[in-house]
């Protein structure tokens, strides 16, 4: 685990920082699902769930619930570590970007984001 390998002596899992659940396309491969259903998802993933799934939306709800409740709280500091659509979830709630841009926010590999609340 992440936390381990910096040493964090106190961490806590937050399942509301999890990326998208993609329900029963979890560990398929993009071939190996049915192109109706995924040309339907692609077309309107703000708003459209794959089968048992999430959509934007639900894991915006979350995420910003999250960030939410954080904030009310007297933290000095706090790092997050997650995933990009999170990320991207987090960036779109402080800066007011509509959920169907959300793919126009870069989010490179080990990039560190510091938002001022």
């Amino acid at each position: 685990m992440l936390s381990e390998e910096l040493n964090f002596n106190k961490i806590n899992i937050e399942p509301a920082l999890k990326e998208m659940n993609f329900g029963s396309w979890e560990n398929q491969s993009w071939d190996d699902i049915d192109r109706n259903q995924l040309e339907k998802w692609c077309n309107d993933f703000v708003n459209e769930r794959p089968p048992n799934g999430e959509n934007l939306q639900d894991v915006y709800k979350r995420v910003t619930n999250f960030i939410t409740s954080l904030k009310s709280k007297n933290y000095n500091k706090i790092l997050l570590i997650t995933h990009a659509g999170v990320i991207r979830c987090i960036h779109a709630f402080f800066n007011n970007i509509a959920l169907d841009k959300i793919f126009n926010i870069p989010v490179g590999f080990n990039e560190i984001f510091v938002y001022n609340t």
